[in-house]
Parts: structure tokens; sequence; C-alpha cells
């Protein structure tokens, strides 16, 4: 390639002229800004890790999300709980059993099942993007001859919004909360203690669409339709809580191609295998869940905005939509951080650089 085809390529790095352009020293500029953009993701060593409750529905976001949280220095999970979502409960439980005996935390959380329906209606589910394992068919995978995701024996309750009261207490509220499903567990945590639920660090909620389409519905984002009773609950219960929505999930896409440059490794083979059912059916899958997660380690990956969020729950067409405004109206009355912008390329190369970097 020549210098000056090499320069229009990364034109995004820098405004130049190319008739009038110091090559040497753009290069050097350039590389620099590469290096920089490295460094600012690379791991923070913390000696206080920031603690985190993770609810899931795994789900292939979810499990890319629970593998990012195991390779981040900067935080410790404490509890990992279950609801029904992307998949049945049952086998929500299974799969986080199964994204524990793949990581092999030195550190087990706790982990405690919830909610196997919403708190109203029939239970909708995602295994048509999925999979009927929730994996994208690949629970069952192995590796150099060992499977891939082995089941961790691990002790359970079954009560996930007591385990989420009790972590919190526990922890004397430092500790974030990091919604990756239907908000069936937070809701009835909040209805049995919701002084409790007040002490959170931040409440990071994955969900919603405020001004964009919907991906159930033409309204209406996954999470949010599944349960807007309980999201309805959720959002009024002023927490200090920043929602994810898909106006910024939707941005950040991770590619077949983005991770086969990636060095070899058991986690690259996982998740190569984990995305390649969904990559099959669009250009890259939408990293919802591992943005969220993202996000309660480095909030400068999005950039929010303070609005107050309600969400229909009745109507036949617009059941879990959301509607967001920057003044109070009849349908919010609590003021959250909504992401509405992010840096695609910081976030994705937040995600490859811890996971997918290393020769393991």
């Amino acid at each position: 390639m020549s210098l000056v085809s090499w320069l229009k390529l990364f034109n995004g790095l820098g405004n130049f002229d190319i008739n009038k352009i110091n090559a040497n020293k753009w290069v050097d500029n350039t590389v620099t800004k590469l290096h920089h953009m490295e460094v600012m993701c690379r791991p923070k060593i913390s000696v206080n890790p920031r603690k985190l409750i993770i609810d899931t529905d795994p789900g292939v976001d979810d499990a890319l999300a629970l593998i990012l949280a195991y390779a981040c220095p900067e935080v410790e999970v404490e509890l990992i709980t279950t609801v029904a979502g992307n998949v049945p409960l049952k086998t929500a439980n299974r799969n986080v059993r199964r994204l524990l005996g793949f990581v092999g935390p030195k550190r087990p959380p706790q982990v405690a099942y919830g909610a196997d329906r919403p708190l109203a209606g029939t239970l909708t589910i995602a295994t048509d993007i999925h999979g009927e394992d929730g994996l994208g068919g690949v629970a069952d995978s192995y590796y150099q001859d060992q499977s891939l995701f082995p089941t961790a024996r691990i002790k359970a309750s079954s009560d996930a919004p007591q385990a989420i009261i009790d972590c919190i207490n526990n922890n004397n509220g430092q500790i974030t909360l990091v919604a990756l499903g239907p908000l069936t567990n937070v809701a009835r945590a909040i209805q049995r203690a919701p002084k409790t639920l007040h002490k959170l660090e931040r409440l990071i909620i994955m969900g919603g669409a405020i001004h964009v389409s919907g991906n159930v519905t033409p309204s209406a984002e996954f999470n949010m339709f599944v349960d807007p009773e309980a999201a309805r609950i959720v959002l009024a219960a002023d927490i200090k809580t920043t929602l994810i929505p898909l106006d910024v999930t939707q941005k950040v896409k991770l590619s077949n191609q983005m991770v086969s440059r990636c060095p070899n490794s058991r986690t690259k083979v996982a998740v190569e295998r984990l995305i390649r059912s969904i990559n099959r059916r669009c250009c890259g899958i939408s990293m919802h869940d591992p943005l969220a997660l993202a996000t309660a380690i480095d909030s400068s990956l999005v950039s929010t905005k303070e609005m107050y969020v309600g969400v229909e729950s009745s109507g036949k067409h617009t059941r879990g939509t959301t509607l967001g405004k920057t003044s109070a109206w009849t349908g919010a009355q609590t003021r959250i951080s909504v992401a509405l912008d992010v840096d695609a390329d910081r976030c994705l190369n937040f995600f490859t650089s811890r996971v997918l970097s290393k020769k393991n």
C-alpha cells in the first residue's frame, strides 16, 4: 500500500492536506495517538476494586459481559443472580454455572437463582437469537479435547432479590448493580427493601430505546418488553441509575474479523463460537451487555444526559416502549442518566485488549 493510500485509510485520525503534510511527522503523531488509545484501555490495577452484583439472563452477549468482568482487575464480582429473559430460568442457571466453569475464578462469587417469569403476563424469550442453549449452540463445545464450558459445581440460593439486598447490606452500599436482563429481580428487591437499594453506588441497566427503534417491536427493546411493570418500579425508585439503551449498544459491534485478528487462545475460540451464529445473520454482534459492564468500570466510554424515563406497560403495540424527556412528566418523575452517545472504537478496544489480547 502506498503512503498516500495509507494516509487516506487513516484520515479519521487527524485532519490534514495530503499535498502539504510532512508524512514522517504525521506518521509519528498517528502512532502516538494509537499508543495513547491502547494505554487508555489497559486495565487499571486498583488496591480496592469496585464490587459488582451482576443480574443476568445468559444469553450470548451476557456471556461476553461475564467473561469481560473476570478479565478486569478493576472490579470484583460479589454476586451473580439469574433471571428469565433471553432463555428460561433453568437454562440461565445452567449457563451461569457453565460460564463460571469456563472462567474458573480464583474467588467464586455467590450465586442466586431468581425470577422465572415477569411480574405480570407471560414470559417472552429470545432463543431464536441466542440458540436453544442460550450460548449460540456451543455450550457443549470442546477445546484441545476438554470441554470449553464445563459446568461449575456451585452452591446457589433460590432467592435472588434477597441475595441482592443482603449483598448490598454486607458491603455497606459500596457496590454497583449491573442489570443485564429483565428487571424482575431488581424490582422485587426494591419492593422488599427500598431503603437498601437506595444505598447502591450505582445501578447500571442495559435496556430501552430512547431515540432509536426497538429490537422486539418498532418501539420496544427486549429487556423492557419482557417485564415493563418491573422496569417502571425500578426507574421510579430514585436510585442513582445509568441507562444503557440501544441508542449506544447498537453502535458497538464485534465482528468475526475483529476476533480473528487477535492472538490464538482458548478465550478466542470461546468468543468466536459464541458470536458465530449471530454474526451469520448480521455484520457484527451488538455488544449490549458488554457495554453496560464496561461502563461500570469506565463511565467515560459513554456520554450521558439527565432524563426522566418512563415505560409503557399496557399498550397493545407499545408495551415496553421507553419514553424520555429532559423535564418531569406524568410518566416519569425521577431523573436518571441516559447514555446517548458512545466511543465505539474505544469500547471495542476495551473488550479486545482485556479479553482477547492474551494467549491463554
